[in-house]
């Protein structure tokens, strides 16, 4: 049976999530680094033939070769292993909604607190402390972390903010809205000013997003007051009166500033 995870908004409307166990995450671990060995491996090949390092390809699983060359050398080697490393993780998660290959592979999916997508500064701190998970081998100290959290944890996840959640394979959403945008709406019940929607944090799209994904599967009254949750604190930044208009005005507020990002 999973575990959840759950947020609440304003008026007291649970969205769940389910959390990422263990053994699916030390699963998704383990192709990521099988790809990262593969990458690895490429790298120093690449050296070698640039002539960076003193080997012949054929010396590169040679230990002997190895342990002639320069500390500098082995020290530049590692280094370029830690920084794909490090790289590897933040880029794909940061780019890829919270998923590398490993993770896309099991369902698996990193959030930030509260459902949020995940964003650069998250992703780069949560696979910055990525070693210290791993020490003293084997992920110890991540799998002891995760096993005490009850929102299963590790240590790199507790300092960014993040938490590894289940994501079901699906098929791609279509577009919502599709045949709609803000700009041919004939009479819009909100006006928005360019330098308001430009000041919004810039995840709220993703939050619309999950807001619609969310609201289709509640009754009438939970989706409403869904909405009045969700549509409280963005009708006051963007300085909107919204009293009894609040799907109206997420909607509006979508397709705003799909127009203006360009998603």
């Amino acid at each position: 049976m999973s575990e959840q995870v759950r947020f609440e908004t304003p008026e007291d409307v649970a969205l769940a999530f389910d959390l990422a166990g263990p053994a699916s995450r030390l699963a998704a671990a383990f192709l990521d680094y099988l790809l990262l060995g593969l990458l690895f491996l490429a790298l120093v090949l690449a050296l070698a033939s640039a002539g960076v390092i003193a080997l012949g390809w054929r010396d590169v699983f040679d230990a002997q070769a190895w342990s002639q060359l320069s500390s500098f050398t082995i020290a530049m080697v590692l280094g370029s292993g830690y920084a794909l490393h490090t790289f590897y993780f933040v880029l794909l998660e940061w780019r890829f909604s919270g998923q590398t290959p490993g993770k896309k592979a099991l369902g698996l999916r990193v959030v930030r607190d509260g459902g949020y997508n995940l964003g650069f500064g998250p992703a780069f701190l949560r696979n910055l402390l990525r070693p210290i998970d791993m020490m003293p081998g084997f992920y110890v100290l991540g799998l002891s972390a995760v096993l005490l959290s009850t929102r299963r944890k590790r240590i790199g996840d507790q300092v960014a903010g993040t938490l590894v959640v289940r994501h079901d394979h699906a098929p791609a959403p279509t577009l919502r809205f599709a045949s709609e945008s803000y700009a041919r709406l004939e009479r819009p019940m909100f006006n928005f000013d360019r330098r308001v929607l430009l000041a919004l944090p810039k995840e709220t799209l993703g939050l619309l997003d999950g807001y619609f994904d969310r609201a289709e599967a509640l009754d009438p009254g939970r989706r409403a007051a869904l909405a009045k949750g969700v549509a409280g604190p963005l009708g006051k930044k963007v300085g909107a009166e919204i009293e009894g208009q609040e799907e109206a005005f997420l909607k509006e507020l979508y397709l705003a500033l799909r127009g203006l990002l360009g998603a």
